[in-house]
């Protein structure tokens, strides 16, 4: 039985026990540890969809605060991830923080739930290449997926040079009396890098998995994704991310089929407010991938444009077919 660890803030705690490898090595050890969450309707919801959101790395539920409010007002349920190890949901020492190892603990979490259906998975940073996994391997349960400055197919700026990431990770898992120097040091460099960490173990677990990063690997669950009608995509980028050259981001947009592409110039509330009617027309007309590029924004387009990105999904979550809300059992019922 979940644990309410926070009314106010809709934060719930639980043992989960999951598979690391995500079914990839038969008789793998399981790993239980307690996870945190965030659910803003334990109860269940009205509508017959689940925003599930992914952070990045580092990064928390809180990544999507601004957010959230806008999406209960809509009556949609939000189910907010914490990876093991970033403050939240609890670590343990021989996490790898592989993909394999994060998309297992969120569909374990949300079997233990008992959400079978009606999904939509929203990414941030990190988190985005989790969403458009998640989405491929449980297809039938998914509407669509949301990518927010997701990475690309290729190394972004701030891993362009991964021996540096791999040299520190190798030291910190081969030499363990060499840890906690290791964590204080990065925790001063993220600082300096000016960004806000909860202690030097999360730095390292952003690293550990940022190092997993699929890049060219992941095509085969982009085609999985493409391949799927029924399932949406939503890709946000940004012309001013300090982490993802927007290069990168526009040959990610490519990859996506039956697309349309737009455009936000500015930070204008009335040109925000026509390109989501040019997002919703798109929806209308059955384009299954819609990329947007917000020219004038940074890396947070999550918390930069918490509005737009209610309304596309709710958009996208009116627009979805009603057998993908239906759980399994509910789908070949005939009233």
């Amino acid at each position: 039985m979940p644990e309410c660890l926070d009314e106010k803030a809709s934060v719930y705690s639980t043992e989960l026990t999951f598979d690391p490898t995500w079914g990839c090595e038969v008789g793998a050890p399981s790993v239980t540890l307690k996870a945190v969450y965030q659910d803003t309707a334990p109860s269940g919801s009205a509508r017959p969809v689940t925003v599930v959101t992914m952070h990045g790395s580092p990064g928390s539920h809180n990544d999507f605060k601004y957010l959230v409010p806008h999406l209960k007002e809509k009556g949609i349920r939000v189910i907010g991830i914490n990876f093991p190890g970033f403050g939240h949901s609890e670590d343990r020492d021989t996490l790898a923080h592989s993909n394999e190892e994060r998309c297992a603990f969120v569909e374990a979490l949300l079997d233990q739930l008992g959400i079978t259906s009606g999904i939509l998975f929203l990414g941030h940073s990190r988190g985005a290449e989790n969403a458009l996994m998640l989405g491929a391997k449980l297809k039938d349960r998914t509407v669509a997926v949301g990518l927010a400055n997701a990475p690309g197919m290729r190394r972004h700026q701030s891993i362009r040079y991964p021996w540096i990431v791999d040299s520190v990770c190798t030291l910190y898992n081969v030499l363990p009396f060499l840890r906690l120097p290791i964590e204080y040091c990065m925790l001063k460099v993220y600082n300096w890098m000016g960004i806000k960490t909860r202690s030097g173990r999360v730095v390292m677990n952003s690293m550990r998995s940022m190092k997993s990063i699929a890049f060219e690997e992941k095509k085969s669950f982009l085609d999985t994704v493409n391949e799927t009608g029924h399932i949406r995509v939503i890709f946000c980028y940004a012309g001013r991310d300090h982490l993802i050259e927007t290069s990168i981001s526009r040959e990610y947009a490519d990859c996506f089929q039956e697309q349309t592409r737009l455009s936000c110039c500015s930070k204008d509330a009335d040109e925000e407010a026509l390109v989501l009617k040019d997002l919703k027309k798109a929806v209308a007309d059955n384009f299954k991938s819609i990329t947007v590029e917000f020219v004038s924004d940074g890396h947070h387009g999550q918390r930069d444009r918490p509005r737009f990105w209610a309304e596309a999904i709710d958009t996208v979550a009116r627009a979805a077919p009603a057998t993908v809300l239906q759980a399994p059992e509910e789908q070949n019922k005939f009233y």
